[in-house]
């Protein structure tokens, strides 16, 4: 899933919301993911719409590194949010 510069302006709207339900951590995390989320849509955008006057060469090694990341959060995810999801504990 490539990230759209409107999904970046909602994220972002969610994000000063998330501070309501959520500690600090979460704040933290979910902050990381738009950054990374916003990296990769330039590289992305850069690689797409090149510029002949300033010609830059696609960084393929950080776009790899990003989405290995993204990859990797599927399971660790469930970590962050663990103890605002466990319903056994009243």
């Amino acid at each position: 899933m490539i990230l759209q510069d409107l999904d970046l302006q909602d994220y972002t709207v969610y994000l000063g919301k998330i501070k309501l339900f959520f500690g600090p951590e979460v704040e933290k995390y979910l902050d990381q993911i738009y950054k990374k989320g916003a990296e990769l849509h330039n590289i992305n955008f850069t690689h797409n719409n090149p510029n002949p006057n300033n010609p830059r060469q696609t960084d393929y090694g950080r776009k790899t590194e990003i989405l290995h990341w993204f990859v990797e959060q599927q399971k660790l995810v469930t970590s962050v949010f663990h103890k605002y999801l466990d319903f056994t504990k009243p």
